[in-house]
């Protein structure tokens, strides 16, 4: 299980040295200052600035793709010698990058994807590691080129980095998590439109503002013979091609809700 690698990676990395245990305590502490409400990779910015520093790597990399595997956000923290430090976030289409071969970076991220990582690595300028949910992999870290006297990353700087991963995973599995409630408490399941509370809510919200506003009440009539004659399945098809036509008008500045 997770804690009893992390547990191993400590007892690993103090054998090794009082600068290996200084590393790991510090990485503990970045740990302590994830927020469990991270809803996206990008939430884990601050946290890969730190990271970068620990594991002594010029450049550090988050890559999270999409749960459609559609599109991945990528999350770059690098040292530089004419910048100093720089970070950018990417969303970045997962077929788009193979039909750029201009873009190498971009081209190695995106087969990446295609073919997600399941083991650590680790080579003399570059360590990459899954980051794990159980079983599902949520993305992949991954540190390049040594920085520092050791120009080469060592056994010990991949056990470090898989330590960072785990904690990196948590963090956003908890978000995850936080996120899916906080979905389930404001939208209707079938349609994905707001539900009552969320209704209620905006209206009080303007009722108070100087603004004021215009409610549209719109009723289906004749809804329960499609139910009755075809089947809940196609009331529910119908609902929800309701639910898609009035999101695609536009609808700026309002809210759309299943109320009934």
């Amino acid at each position: 299980g997770r804690g009893m690698h992390v547990a191993r990676t400590a007892a690993e990395l103090r054998v090794e040295g009082p600068e290996r245990a200084s590393a790991l305590d510090r990485l503990y502490g970045v740990a302590r200052e994830l927020s469990p409400t991270a809803s996206g990779p990008a939430d884990l910015l601050p946290a890969l600035v730190q990271l970068r520093r620990i594991i002594r790597a010029d450049t550090l990399e988050l890559s999270v793709p999409s749960e459609h595997d559609d599109y991945a956000t990528i999350v770059t923290v690098r040292d530089t010698l004419r910048t100093g430090e720089s970070s950018e976030v990417e969303t970045v289409p997962i077929d788009h990058p193979l039909q750029s071969p201009d873009s190498q970076r971009s081209r190695e991220t995106a087969l990446s994807f295609l073919r997600p990582v399941r083991r650590s690595r680790q080579s003399a300028g570059l360590m990459t590691t899954p980051l794990r949910s159980g079983s599902r992999l949520l993305g992949t870290l991954t540190a390049r080129e040594r920085s520092g006297d050791t120009q080469a990353f060592e056994r010990a700087d991949l056990r470090l980095l898989e330590a960072a991963a785990d904690q990196l995973a948590a963090a956003l599995e908890k978000g995850r998590l936080v996120e899916s409630l906080r979905r389930a408490a404001t939208l209707d399941t079938l349609t994905g439109l707001a539900n009552l509370d969320s209704l209620r809510t905006f209206l009080d919200t303007t009722i108070d503002g100087d603004a004021g506003g215009v409610l549209l009440l719109v009723n289906l009539d004749r809804f329960h013979e499609v139910n009755d004659m075809l089947g809940h399945d196609a009331g529910d098809a119908v609902l929800a091609e309701v639910a898609r036509r009035l999101q695609s008008a536009p609808t700026q500045g309002s809210l759309i809700a299943r109320v009934g």
